[in-house]
């Protein structure tokens, strides 16, 4: 074997490892998890959990960025301040989680239950959360720049102080939310929201009323225009 062929071979080898490493995820970490229900600081990202069930899980701080978590169970966890970036969350149960700035930029969370939990400063920028249960979630100095909340239920949701800038929140249900203070908020973005005489908005603006019995609904439902 030449030197060259060597010197290519051994830069290949280094490079693989080097992905490994960045994209594997520590199995002793995820066995302590499925042994004690706590974690913190946990390194998971890219693990492959799909309808896991860690209810009340103490997962503060962990990394689980890029990580299939499809339907899993974390109802009423601790997880403030963990990395779900990019995250598969899809029709996850995090109700009455404890997810204060928590990281999910890019994350899909289409479908999840989120009710009562606290999403106060997160980074939620350009999540996907479209017919998500956002029922009472405190959303308060979140950043939901660019996030997709098509459909979503968020009755009773506190969006004090969040950004809203470039959301999209058509056909949103918005019965006794508090928007008052929410920023980079537009007209436009609320055209086919719908609210009633609780919902708090912005000076100037306004919601149509939802269809009786649809405020306090799970989502799929939705105004008609």
């Amino acid at each position: 074997m030449t030197a060259l062929r060597r010197h290519l071979l051994g830069s290949g080898l280094v490079l693989l490892a080097s992905i490994s490493s960045a994209t594997a995820y520590d199995e002793r970490e995820l066995q302590k998890l499925q042994n004690s229900g706590s974690c913190q600081g946990c390194d998971l990202r890219n693990a492959v959990l799909p309808e896991a069930s860690f209810p009340a899980a103490n997962l503060r701080n962990a990394r689980l960025r890029d990580a299939d978590l499809k339907g899993v169970d974390l109802k009423g966890g601790d997880l403030k301040g963990a990395d779900f970036r990019r995250a598969n969350l899809e029709r996850a149960n995090l109700s009455g989680s404890n997810l204060a700035e928590a990281y999910f930029a890019g994350a899909d969370l289409e479908k999840a239950n989120l009710s009562e939990a606290n999403l106060s400063g997160t980074d939620s920028r350009a999540a996907d959360l479209e017919k998500a249960d956002l029922r009472n979630v405190n959303f308060k100095g979140a950043d939901l720049r660019g996030s997709l909340m098509k459909r979503a239920a968020l009755a009773g949701a506190d969006l004090s102080g969040a950004n809203l800038e470039d959301a999209l929140m058509h056909r949103a249900i918005l019965n006794g939310a508090n928007l008052r203070t929410a920023r980079k908020l537009e007209r436009g973005q609320l055209a086919t929201a719908c609210g009633d005489d609780q919902t708090q908005l912005p000076g100037g603006f306004s919601v149509k009323p939802c269809p009786p019995g649809l405020g306090g609904q799970k989502p799929d439902a939705g105004p008609d225009s």
